[in-house]
C-alpha cells in the first residue's frame, strides 16, 4: 500500500479532509493562506493566526506548536504553548518540542478537533546516522572506492559535507575528466518504491541542458545511497566568493544573477518528460540559494551555473532526505519565500524568482538575510518568515544604487502583489536598471 497521510476534521470550522501522499507541511491558524485556515470567529478566538505545523513525510508526520496562547492537545496532552504572560512575540521565540504522530492520535486547538490517520508501512528499518556514514565515506575515500558508487567514478578527495550527505571530486575514468558527486546518505533504509520515486523525479532534472546550469552527467541508488554526478566547477560558488571578498559590486553580482535568471527561465517555460507521468511543463528549483550557484570559467569571464536543479523535491518525494522542517539546517530557509514555506508542496516558478533575489540581496550586502530574525535557530527563522517583510536592502547598504535596490525590493514582496514575478521580467528589470 502506498504511504498517505490524513488530517480530518469532522465537524465545526475547516471541516473537510486533508489528504497527503507525499513531504509537505501544512500550518493551522486563523492566518488566510494556511493549508488548515481556520475562520476568525468568536469561536475561534483561543485560536492562534498561526498555532501550529504539521511535517509530513508519509508514512511519517509530525506535529509543533508554534507558541499559541492556549496550546495544542495530542490525545488530551499539551504539547505545547506560551506562558500566559508571554506576548506573541515572547512566544514566537520558544523552541516548542516536535510530536511524532501516529495513526488514530487525536489533535485538538480551541474548539478543533483532527484525527491522524497513517496508511501505509512505518517500519522503515533506522540505519547508521548521517554522521557515521560520512565517516565511512572519508575513509573510503582514501582506498579510492566509495559504496554506493559505481567504480567508473574514481574518488579523489572531499569537496564539502552536510547533515545529510557529501560532494566528493570524482574522476570519470570513463571519460577521461573530472566531475562533482552529489551522495545523498539516508538516515532510514528505504525501498524499491522510494528508489522509483526517485529516479522518476531525477530523470527530468538530467534532461535539463542549459550553460548557465550544472549538467547532470549519471545517477542511481546503489547500496541504498543515492548518487548524481553533474559536471565539476572549479571555481567554487557565489558563496565562497562572497566569504572571501565581502559585499560584491552590482557589476560583479548583477551580471551572476542574470546567468541565474536565465537558467530558470529555460526550466520554468521547458517541457520534459517523466516517466509514468507524461509531458509536464516547467521545472521549479525550490532552492536557490548562494550555495548551489557555482562558478566558472567561460572563455575567461565568470559565470555562473544553477546546481541541484529540483534536488530538494527529488530527494523529498523519495523520502531520502531524513530533513525536516523543525530540525533542517539554516541554508535553505533563509533564502525561502512565505509563499513557498506556507505552500511546501506546490511551489510555483515565483519562489525561485523570489530567492534569487534574496540571494542577490545577500551578496550585495555582503552575507545579510532579507529579513530580521532573532536567532539562526529553526524555530526563529519560520516565525520570522511567516511574519516579518523583508527589510529594504538599502536599509542594510544604502551604496546600492537607488534604482537596482528599488527593483530587489519589488521582487521580494511577498504574496501577488508585485509586478516581478517571472525569471524573465526580473532579469529586464535587473537589466534596465543597470
Amino acid at each position: 500500500m502506498d504511504a498517505k497521510v490524513t488530517l480530518s476534521i469532522d465537524e465545526g470550522p475547516a471541516r473537510g479532509r486533508y489528504e497527503y501522499v507525499e513531504r509537505d507541511t501544512c500550518f493551522l491558524g486563523r492566518k488566510s493562506g494556511h493549508a488548515l485556515a481556520i475562520p476568525d470567529t468568536a469561536e475561534t478566538r483561543n485560536i492562534s493566526r498561526t498555532h501550529c505545523m504539521f511535517d509530513i513525510s508519509p508514512p511519517l508526520a509530525s506535529i509543533r506548536d508554534f507558541g499559541s496562547l492556549n496550546g495544542t492537545f495530542v490525545n488530551g496532552e499539551k504539547i505545547g504553548s506560551r506562558d500566559k504572560g508571554q506576548t506573541p512575540e515572547e512566544g514566537a521565540k520558544l523552541d516548542l518540542p516536535v510530536r511524532e504522530l501516529r495513526d488514530g492520535d487525536v489533535v485538538r486547538v480551541g474548539p478543533v478537533e483532527l484525527r491522524v490517520v497513517v496508511e501505509g508501512d512505518r517500519g522503515r528499518r533506522t540505519v547508521a546516522s548521517a554522521d557515521a556514514q560520512i565517516r565511512d565515506v572519508l575513509e573510503e575515500i582514501d582506498d579510492g572506492i566509495v559504496a554506493g558508487l559505481p567504480r567508473r567514478y574514481a574518488p579523489m578527495r572531499l569537496l564539502g559535507k552536510g547533515g545529510q550527505g557529501v560532494v566528493l571530486l570524482a574522476r570519470d575514468t570513463v571519460e577521461g575528466r573530472e566531475c562533482a558527486v552529489k551522495m545523498m546518505l539516508p538516515t532510514v533504509e528505504v525501498g524499491e518504491r522510494e528508489e522509483a520515486y526517485f529516479l522518476r523525479e531525477v530523470s527530468a532534472l538530467m534532461s535539463l541542458d542549459h550553460p548557465n546550469i550544472v549538467k547532470g552527467i549519471d545517477s542511481g541508488v546503489q547500496d541504498g545511497r543515492i548518487f548524481l554526478v553533474c559536471e565539476f566547477c572549479s571555481d567554487g560558488s557565489l558563496h565562497d566568493l562572497v566569504a572571501r571578498r565581502g559585499p560584491l559590486n552590482p557589476d560583479v553580482a548583477v551580471p551572476l544573477a542574470l546567468d541565474v535568471l536565465d537558467a530558470l527561465e529555460y526550466a520554468h517555460n521547458r517541457r520534459v518528460s517523466v516517466p509514468a507521468m507524461g509531458v509536464a511543463k516547467g521545472l521549479v528549483h525550490r532552492d536557490v540559494k548562494p550555495a548551489n550557484i557555482l562558478l566558472a570559467n567561460v572563455d575567461g569571464a565568470r559565470r555562473a551555473k544553477l546546481a541541484d536543479f529540483g534536488l530538494a523535491k527529488a530527494f523529498d518525494f523519495a523520502g531520502y532526505s531524513g530533513l525536516s522542517f523543525s530540525n533542517a539546517t539554516i541554508g535553505t530557509f533563509v533564502f525561502m519565500s512565505r509563499l513557498q514555506f506556507e505552500n511546501f508542496k506546490y511551489a510555483k516558478p515565483r519562489v525561485d524568482v523570489w530567492a534569487t533575489a534574496a540571494t542577490l540581496y545577500w551578496a550585495l550586502t555582503g552575507g545579510d538575510y532579507v529579513r530580521d530574525f532573532e536567532s539562526l535557530e529553526p524555530h526563529a527563522i519560520m516565525k520570522a518568515i511567516l511574519n516579518t517583510d523583508p527589510v529594504p536592502i538599502r536599509a542594510r547598504a544604502a551604496e546600492v544604487p537607488a534604482r537596482l535596490a528599488e527593483v530587489i525590493d519589488e521582487a521580494l514582496i511577498e504574496g501577488s502583489d508585485g509586478r516581478i514575478a517571472t525569471a524573465a521580467e526580473f532579469g529586464a528589470a535587473l537589466r534596465a536598471a543597470l
